[in-house]
């Protein structure tokens, strides 16, 4: 440890090191500080504010560091300019090494980092990349940046060299965890263009109930889903906890860079099968396609109900409920009386709840409609395509 050179290589690794514990410290900075005296660095990094501000950090986070982001123009996509660029931007596992959470625990106080006790246990903050959450047995490992954490754990053996602990930690940051560790996984999907933002804003707007950010809780095999737009960029994000949730993350976000490549006009019904997964396909699936193509914007209702072998009250029940669901931006929970509110307003009289539930029956046996456990009404995706074609008609006509 006291071979020549060895004090400048630990001072430059140090310095290397604070742009991850306060990030108002700057590349510049540090070359304009570098023959101060250690005292006098001391006291010029505790002038420098701790936090960048940042608008929206669920939206910025991934730029934060000033890491070239890998995009991928689409020139040949028909919503062309696009581009597209698929990031990490979360990954949390568990480590039940005592050898590790011990280090963690040593090198804390010496690196500097923030440690409180909270109800869930022991939260540690690094300043960089890097959280601890200890528990008596296990600790998490969660990182906002997982692709930082190589070159943070380098940086981390390199600046404290002569702590073995330091070492320890920096081992287990730089290996990718084993898959029976990780707790959940999160990937984006980030499109840059008006022309893209806007057509998968409507294209999922049916299954976002009108909200500008949606969110969609987990559920078996399927991710937690998380969508945010702004201007001309939106991000899409899975976040999956087990071997089949990453699964289906991962076709999730290949197949959206191949419709947005491809076939955007496919959009619709790839979120449809994303994000409602427990869907399953109605026994009308192929008639309804096919009725999509030769509606006529005259007498719909007819058309559906021979298409479909339905009544065409039945039909007016659809196209009452799916309208004053888009009417009020898909954001109203249609419900056995919306039914009946929108037939009031197309002029059509319920004579008793029992016909109503007659028409509902139907439909849900056309499959364009289930009903959950507090009867609420949810249109499945051929209800969704069939609806929004009809409007599309209308607005045509």
């Amino acid at each position: 440890m006291s071979a020549p050179g060895y004090a400048i290589l630990q001072r430059r690794a140090i310095l290397a090191y604070w742009p991850w514990v306060r990030p108002g410290v700057t590349t510049a900075f540090l070359t304009e500080k570098a023959r101060v005296s250690d005292r006098q660095l001391r006291r010029d990094l505790k002038k420098v504010p701790s936090v960048i501000g940042i608008p929206d950090e669920r939206i910025n986070r991934y730029f934060r560091r000033e890491h070239p982001t890998p995009f991928t123009n689409l020139p040949h996509s028909p919503l062309a300019p696009v581009c597209v660029a698929l990031v990490r931007t979360e990954r949390c596992h568990s480590i039940e090494n005592g050898a590790i959470m011990q280090a963690v625990h040593d090198l804390a106080p010496i690196a500097g980092w923030a440690v409180r006790s909270t109800e869930q246990g022991i939260h540690i903050s690094t300043g960089g990349p890097v959280t601890f959450l200890m528990h008596p047995h296990s600790m998490l490992v969660c990182s906002d940046e997982p692709d930082l954490l190589p070159e943070f754990a380098d940086i981390l053996k390199t600046a404290f060299a002569c702590y073995e602990s330091a070492d320890i930690v920096a081992t287990a940051l730089s290996q990718p965890p084993e898959p029976e560790q990780l707790v959940s996984d999160e990937w984006t999907s980030i499109i840059f263009g008006t022309g893209a933002t806007a057509a998968m804003c409507d294209a999922s707007l049916p299954f976002a109930g009108g909200e500008e950010n949606l969110l969609i809780p987990s559920k078996e095999d399927r991710p937690a889903f998380f969508f945010t737009a702004e201007g001309g960029r939106m991000w899409l994000s899975t976040r999956a906890t087990t071997p089949k949730q990453q699964q289906h993350a991962k076709a999730f976000h290949t197949e959206l860079r191949v419709l947005l490549a491809t076939n955007p006009d496919d959009l619709c019904r790839f979120f449809g099968v994303y994000l409602l997964p427990d869907n399953e396909p109605g026994p009308c699936t192929n008639q309804t396609q096919t009725l999509c193509d030769v509606l006529t914007p005259s007498k719909p209702e007819q058309q559906i109900g021979e298409a479909l072998g339905i009544s065409t009250a039945a039909s007016s029940a659809f196209l009452a409920g799916f309208a004053m669901w888009a009417r009020s931006g898909y954001r109203q929970t249609v419900s056995f009386g919306t039914v009946v509110e929108g037939l009031l307003a197309r002029g059509i009289r319920v004579f008793t709840s029992s016909d109503v539930e007659a028409y509902l029956q139907e439909l849900e046996t056309a499959g364009l409609c289930q009903r959950d456990k507090n009867q609420t009404l949810r249109f499945t995706l051929d209800g969704i395509r069939l609806g929004r074609r009809i409007g599309t008609l209308k607005v045509n006509a």
